[in-house]
């Protein structure tokens, strides 16, 4: 009661937004005198927006069968990487900062290596070495074949050609392991990503050495989200993979809810608690969602359901609930819109969702889920004008 009372601090703005509408438009309202009670009220299309109110249906909510749990969102290790050289030398660019997205094989930094000169030096030597013995491989064949040459001197110009063969094969590999094109000489070595995704952190900066031990920078890819949650072990015979999950983020205060779907159980405590970690893949909206956000979630056991509608769609007045129904959607096309409180019974409530039972069939109508406390207090206002 303390909570509607003090919603009378509402009738100002309510009646405001009346003032310049309601008294001239009753004269062209198509419903008689019942629009004026508590049971009824008008909004104007503007008055619509302006307020904020939005319209939704009845949705079906599993509320009952569930077990609250408590865990964080987690990128799976394939979707996420460090990033290093594979060569020693000093970051000379730095293409990309925090938050920047990238595509697999798409350079992000390059630095300068002087030992890949050297490197590309040793590989021209080796192509020639490898052109030099297989000539005279071909020449020893050649020589055996006529009876010109001793058998031992073919086998000692294969087994030098295939040293050769290997030799350049190392080092080519090398070199295309850097980045770098094979023969272009060159001591700028391109530093490129190895998945698709958003840069989280850049570590070096221009001027800085780095090795194969030095992160240079991170990418994250969240296309693949899980979710990870903690279930004690007397909750966990419970618990099967295909269950849905729906969970909003701790720290966020926009009410979102998210759903993901269980397709793993852990088979040993986490750590030092009783718990066991449930892993779940994120399905449907990710937006919004990074690695390692807190989560509150609820674990849906099975499939009954039941009529839900978001919490604050619910008014209490005189130990009765109430929610508020559009009554003639047709006076859209006049810029108007005729609401009606309807009774309801309430059930549990999680997750911002409040089970309800309507008194009357209205699986078919547009329902306020936003704004219900100003339809409310316009209806009362309407009451008391029409008292006076």
């Amino acid at each position: 009661m303390k909570k509607i009372l003090s919603l009378f601090a509402l009738l100002g703005v309510v009646g405001a937004l009346s003032c310049g509408h309601d008294h001239q438009d009753h004269k062209d309202e198509p419903v008689g005198h019942e629009e004026h009670n508590e049971t009824y009220t008008w909004f104007s299309q503007e008055q619509l927006r302006s307020i904020g109110i939005q319209l939704g249906k009845l949705e079906q909510k599993n509320l009952t069968h569930t077990q609250k749990v408590s865990g964080f969102l987690k990128v799976p290790n394939h979707n996420k990487a460090i990033i290093t050289s594979v060569y020693q030398g000093v970051i000379r660019s730095i293409l990309v900062q925090p938050g920047s997205y990238v595509r697999k094989g798409e350079t992000i930094a390059t630095i300068s290596s002087p030992s890949m000169v050297s490197l590309q030096q040793s590989y021209i030597n080796a192509q020639e070495q490898l052109k030099l013995a297989t000539q005279e491989y071909e020449r020893q064949k050649i020589l055996i074949e006529g009876n010109a040459s001793p058998l031992k001197r073919l086998q000692q110009a294969e087994t030098n050609l295939k040293q050769a063969q290997a030799n350049y094969d190392a080092i080519k590999e090398q070199i295309v392991i850097s980045g770098l094109k094979p023969g272009d000489i060159s001591a700028i070595i391109p530093i490129k990503s190895p998945i698709s995704g958003s840069v989280s952190e850049v570590h070096a900066q221009i001027g800085s050495p780095v090795d194969p031990q030095t992160s240079i920078a991170e990418v994250v890819n969240n296309e693949v989200l899980h979710l990870d949650v903690l279930v004690y072990e007397r909750d966990l015979p419970k618990v099967k993979t295909g269950q849905t999950i729906d969970f909003t983020l701790t720290n966020s205060t926009d009410g979102r809810i998210f759903q993901a779907k269980v397709f793993s159980i852990g088979t040993a405590f986490e750590k030092e608690t009783k718990s066991i970690p449930v892993h779940a893949e994120v399905i449907g909206l990710k937006s919004g969602l990074i690695d390692g956000m807190p989560v509150t979630a609820i674990i849906n056991l099975d499939n009954e359901t039941t009529d839900a509608l978001p919490s604050e769609a619910i008014i209490t007045y005189n130990d009765q609930d109430y929610i508020f129904i559009v009554k003639d959607s047709t006076t859209v096309e006049n810029k108007k819109m005729l609401f009606k409180r309807i009774p309801v019974k309430k059930g549990v409530s999680d997750m911002g969702y409040t089970a309800v039972v309507p008194l009357e069939d209205i699986s078919n109508d547009l329902i306020v889920v936003k704004g219900a406390y100003f339809v409310w207090a316009k209806m009362n206002a309407n009451t008391v004008e029409h008292e006076h």
